[in-house]
């Protein structure tokens, strides 16, 4: 019945009762065992294809004589990310070093045909162009091309010009268009109009995907930002060419370039940089994880000054300030400098500067010391600055065994740097680095302190960490050959196989 009185709980048994608090004095529960931390070393397969003249003099695909033989080769990547597949660094038996290599899908190499196409119509304009423009032919829209369109293209329209992109973007078509027209197409002629390029300036090559090579760089250096940022590695190390801390806002950045016409065609591209993958990465992390990064540090050890880095991120008039963000990113760069009658490539910032940036310039033949007392001004001012992430633009063209031979670094130095910029980033924004390669083009120097560098990033902090130990040195040695057998008379092997006769 409805007014029937409600029968009480039953006792709840004791087995099922809550347990008691524990008292002030019982002991703790024992405190999870952290686990090692991992590094991600990463490159592009694309980087490789970005191949610009070996031989001095000699441009196959315009006919005419290049200015010199770019020491900017498919060779560098290759050689370092060789050394770096070799690497097993471990802690407490746990691997803590991944190295992962992407590659361009067939899905991904249209995406970035449909980018390089919609770069090259001047009547289509950065994202969907005025109304009426021709649309983007999407290809099927898979996780890797809807971060090159949604997240890539549109951050490199923010950081560079589209006036200059799409120079660039005209002139790979045009390189395109001739390898894909060579009549008479033996092998041999393919291979050398594949493989040497023309030049866009004095010192900055382009073949037939280049441009493929320059986006997928800037892919992976977003692609490392946001592993990082989400907590899945600590850092990384970004394997990628062309390198980019030259590019400025319009490519060039010097002042008195000219517009372009049939005559003149202007500047494009500079100092071997084609698109500047730390600038799109500091303005990548500021769009994609604005809620956790919201300041940027980018710290440049490059032999020359990050011209183009600093005029994108500083500059009073550059890309970030008219968007407001110029405060939120601080470039520190230290670098080589020579004087008026003699100045180190690209020739700026030869005074020290606190304002738009932090530059630190160092004298020919200045060593460890000099180097590190320099460093540590850049130090002290990026932790007063606070940043969530840093970037590292790692050139190694200032060892004193680069071909440059201006600066006089060792291995040990650049171990330092690291460790140094490891401090800080613990002290100030949860270990989060991103490094990328920029220069060094004695190829030896550059695997030994890509090493050097990836080692300390991958083993700071980590006790008991085993550095160094590749695969190849935990192999058995090899076995002795068996000494040859010398051929012998039928009679002779019947005689030596036959039972012996014995007395009985």
């Amino acid at each position: 019945p409805a007014d029937a009185p409600v029968a009480p709980h039953p006792e709840t048994p004791a087995e099922t009762r809550p347990a008691p608090a524990p008292s002030c004095d019982a002991m703790p529960p024992p405190a999870p065992v952290q686990k090692p931390q991992k590094t991600l070393i990463v490159t592009h397969l694309e980087c490789a294809n970005h191949v610009t003249p070996a031989l001095m003099g000699t441009d196959y695909v315009a006919g005419a004589a290049a200015p010199f033989a770019s020491p900017e080769q498919p060779e560098r990547v290759k050689a370092v990310w060789a050394a770096l597949k070799q690497c097993a660094w471990t802690c407490g038996g746990t691997k803590i070093v991944d190295t992962v290599e992407l590659a361009t899908s067939p899905t991904l190499n249209r995406g970035l045909n449909d980018t390089l196409e919609r770069f090259a119509s001047p009547e289509t304009g950065p994202f969907e162009g005025p109304p009426g423009a021709p649309k983007r032919q999407s290809p099927t829209r898979t996780a890797s091309v809807e971060f090159l369109f949604d997240d890539l293209e549109p951050v490199v329209l923010r950081v560079h010009d589209f006036d200059y992109l799409s120079r660039v973007a005209t002139h790979v078509e045009a390189l395109q268009r001739a390898e894909a027209g060579v009549s008479e197409a033996t092998e041999t002629k393919r291979t050398l109009l594949r493989c040497v390029s023309t030049t866009l300036t004095g010192d900055t090559f382009a073949c037939a995907r280049s441009l493929h090579a320059a986006l997928c760089a800037s892919y992976t250096v977003c692609k490392a930002i946001d592993t990082v940022v989400r907590g899945e590695y600590r850092n990384a190390f970004c394997v990628v060419r062309p390198p980019g801390h030259h590019a400025g806002q319009s490519g060039s950045t010097r002042k008195d370039q000219k517009a372009p016409d049939e005559d003149e065609p202007g500047l494009v591209g500079q100092g071997f940089c084609l698109i500047n993958h730390v600038a799109v990465g500091a303005r990548h992390a500021l769009a994609r994880h604005g809620a956790t990064i919201k300041k940027v540090v980018v710290i440049d050890w490059d032999l020359h000054h990050g011209n183009g880095t600093e005029q994108i991120l500083s500059d009073p008039d550059g890309p970030l300030a008219r968007e407001g963000l110029r405060d939120r990113v601080l470039f520190c760069s230290i670098h080589g400098a020579g004087p008026d009658d003699a100045p180190l490539y690209p020739g700026t910032r030869r005074e020290p500067s606190t304002t738009p940036a932090l530059n630190v310039p160092l004298k020919r033949g200045s060593g460890p010391a000099e180097f590190l007392r320099g460093f540590q001004t850049i130090l002290d001012a990026a932790e007063a600055f606070g940043p969530d992430l840093i970037l590292i633009s790692a050139g190694f063209d200032a060892h004193k065994d680069d071909m440059f031979r201006f600066l006089r670094l060792n291995d040990q130095c650049y171990r330092d740097m690291t460790k140094r910029v490891m401090d800080l980033a613990y002290k100030v924004c949860g270990g989060r680095i991103v490094s990328l390669l920029e220069g060094g083009y004695t190829i030896s120097t550059l695997v030994r302190c890509s090493v050097v560098h990836a080692r300390a990033l991958a083993t700071y902090g980590q006790p008991g960490a085993v550095a160094g130990v590749t695969p190849a040195s935990r192999q058995p040695p090899p076995r002795r050959p068996a000494p040859e057998k010398r051929d012998e008379e039928p009679s002779r092997k019947r005689a030596r196989r036959a039972p012996k006769k014995m007395d009985v």
